[in-house]
């Protein structure tokens, strides 16, 4: 016999056993289709969960760092003592880091001037105890916030 021959034949049997064992056939190919597009719907599952894990704690600030300048205070007996005395970080070093990291990362420059302070434009004026922070115009990417309406400032208007 020749190869087709026993091929031909090989589909016969074959046609016949599923033909004579029908419930069993159907079922075989439900039960692999459910564990397919079971594993599928998991594996799913988990990316959607994996995305919104990883957006929570950007938003968090988890995958950024700050260096900041302070003054490292104590408070012994009610008075306040100034334990260490840092440098300030100026404009000019944030941006020369800024200009001389190379890593593929996005790199923002902010100042808090004030925690209480009020926004004045024309005759309008907001609540005293509004936050003021100066940025550039990664901020925004770099600390999880997002803006209610408007826009921010481009780099082109911050120069």
């Amino acid at each position: 016999m020749n190869k087709r021959a026993i091929y031909k034949e090989n589909f016969k049997i074959s046609i016949q056993s599923i033909k004579a064992n029908l419930l069993r056939a159907i079922l075989t190919i439900f039960i692999i289709a459910f564990g397919i597009m079971a594993l599928v719907g998991i594996l799913t599952a988990i990316d959607a969960i994996k995305s919104v894990i990883n957006s929570q704690f950007t938003n968090m600030g988890a995958n950024t760092f700050s260096i900041s300048s302070r003054a490292k205070v104590a408070s012994l007996g009610g008075h306040r003592q100034r334990v260490k005395n840092f440098n300030f970080i100026s404009y000019k070093q944030a941006e020369e880091f800024k200009s001389k990291f190379t890593m593929p990362a996005i790199v923002s420059i902010s100042v808090n001037p004030t925690g209480t302070g009020t926004l004045k434009y024309k005759s309008e004026k907001t609540n005293p105890n509004i936050p003021i922070i100066g940025t550039d115009e990664n901020y925004l990417f770099t600390s999880g916030y997002q803006i209610d309406k408007g826009r921010f400032f481009s780099q082109q208007e911050i120069m």
